[in-house]
């Protein structure tokens, strides 16, 4: 029986690693000419005598060339498993030049779990080059480690590329999460012990809302999105929050995921989307974890559990009332949801229901179609007194993503 042809989805996932793989070539031989360019700026003039020649040979010999480990954690992996080999990242070489050093890093930083072989991206190692931009750059791989800025806390989350794209992470999630911890003067409440409620719109994997919950004191974040999604973004609070202390409690009169799967009204937001099924993830070996979350047994797991807020997950359709009951918000997060697949006059009705006439509003948005953007920004203006472009604030830099910032409900 022959396999079922690729689907649009899948052929834009190869055709991006194909456009990747060349832009990688590229990269390599630009790497290579600057190398060249350093070694020529260390010959001397044309005329040189023995004693120079010789000096310059000895320098030649000092080039080398090292591969570096993916795992952070060689102790671990050199105690517990014997394919040490599979977990090697062959993107990252030091090069030393003369006894001054520079990295190279041609690619991302990528793991692969001992057992279950899901690959891993460890975000920093994006960050720290930032080389490439198109959206599924990072579709194939099934977890993301991210480490928040300025903090000692990390987050682990999970990717489904059969979710379509609510299912990956997307850049204007980074920047709006980092963006919103930056801005946290402008809309958490100053009084201490007073609770400051979020709700993440069109959360996909859960990330922004999960990155606000580990990083604010005080705070109580709600990430929401379609039906399919839901177990996905239950997954992801799950392996970034400890259960007793930072999950908040479901609603009691919420539908389960084996009844949300079945429902019809997916909002109006939805109604021309794709519905896709989650085909949820092996469950993670003692190894798998450990190296997963680069600790050494379950106190490292523990620790990268520990949270400043608390979080749940939920179903919310745009234009679904009966889903807006724990409404309204404090703030209200939104990372790229202005685009030709949803509504973004629904979108701005919305974000308008769930406020009260304090709450601020951040959306991080991709510059793709001009009308989607003059719709949603039109509509914003109709229901609110201020609305503002600003530029993000975050290590991610990309400049077509922008952030409207809303506030004054009318």
């Amino acid at each position: 029986m022959e396999p079922d042809p690729p689907g649009p989805f899948e052929e834009l996932m190869l055709r991006g690693e194909k456009l990747r793989a060349l832009r990688l070539m590229a990269l390599a031989d630009e790497e290579e000419r600057k190398i060249h360019d350093e070694l020529d700026m260390m010959l001397p003039q044309p005329y040189v005598d023995a004693d120079a020649d010789a000096e310059i040979s000895k320098s030649l010999q000092q080039i080398s060339v090292e591969p570096s480990s993916s795992i952070v954690n060689i102790e671990f992996l050199h105690r517990n498993t014997h394919d040490n080999d599979s977990l090697k990242d062959l993107s990252e070489t030091t090069i030393s030049i003369s006894g001054a050093s520079s990295r190279c890093i041609l690619e991302d930083r990528i793991d692969l779990l001992p057992d279950s072989k899901y690959k891993v991206l460890r975000y920093e190692s994006y960050l720290s080059h930032q080389r490439y931009h198109d959206d599924y750059k990072h579709s194939n791989c099934d977890f993301i480690d991210f480490k928040i800025e300025h903090s000692d806390q990390r987050i682990v989350v999970e990717q489904q590329r059969y979710l379509g794209k609510g299912g990956l992470l997307w850049d204007a999630g980074v920047i709006l999460a980092e963006h919103v911890i930056a801005r946290e003067g402008e809309w958490k409440f100053k009084k201490q012990g007073s609770i400051t409620r979020i709700v993440d719109l069109g959360a996909g994997i859960g990330f922004t809302g999960i990155v606000i919950a580990k990083s604010v004191v005080d705070t109580h974040v709600t990430i929401t999105d379609l039906p399919e999604l839901l177990p996905l973004m239950k997954r992801n609070v799950e392996r970034n929050f400890d259960s007793d202390y930072s999950i908040l409690g479901e609603d009691e009169d919420g539908l389960s995921v084996e009844q949300l799967e079945g429902y019809q009204n997916r909002g109006k937001a939805a109604e021309d989307i794709p519905y896709h099924r989650d085909k949820g993830c092996k469950e993670l070996s003692s190894r798998d974890i450990c190296v997963l979350y680069e600790v050494s047994g379950e106190i490292g797991v523990e620790k990268i559990k520990s949270s400043k807020g608390k979080i749940r997950a939920e179903v919310l359709r745009w234009g679904v009332k009966e889903d807006y009951k724990n409404a309204p918000y404090d703030v209200i997060v939104a990372a790229d949801v202005v685009a030709s697949l949803y509504s973004p006059k629904a979108l701005a009705e919305t974000i308008h229901d769930l406020c009260h006439e304090d709450t601020k509003v951040y959306i991080s948005l991709k510059k793709r179609l001009t009308e989607p953007l003059v719709i949603f920004e039109t509509s914003m203006k109709v229901l609110f007194m201020t609305v503002k472009c600003t530029s993000p604030v975050s290590r991610r830099k990309l400049d077509d993503i922008i952030i409207i910032e809303a506030t004054g409900k009318r």
